[in-house]
């Protein structure tokens, strides 16, 4: 519920195996040329928070929680107009 109360989009981009934007099913040559536009080197695990200005707010190497993400985006300021009204 957390997920969609912030209207996210999850890409799962593998270096082999299927790659997904949403629920878009993503050929290889378009997993590639995501991970190449985000500058996730081959063999990396990456985690990255694209605002829906298209701007990067988070890149993480590791592992993260979901609180932790959420908890960046609550403190944008769309986000925060969108509690507002709400």
């Amino acid at each position: 519920m957390e997920v969609l109360d912030r209207d996210l989009l999850i890409a799962h981009v593998l270096e082999n195996g299927e790659a997904r934007l949403g629920k878009v099913r993503l050929n290889s040559g378009q997993a590639l040329s995501l991970r190449k536009h985000l500058s996730v080197p081959p063999g990396q695990f990456m985690a990255i928070l694209i605002g829906k200005d298209g701007g990067e707010k988070f890149r993480r190497d590791r592992n993260v929680e979901l609180k932790e993400i959420f908890k960046i985006i609550d403190g944008m300021p769309m986000r925060r107009q969108e509690m507002k009204k709400k």
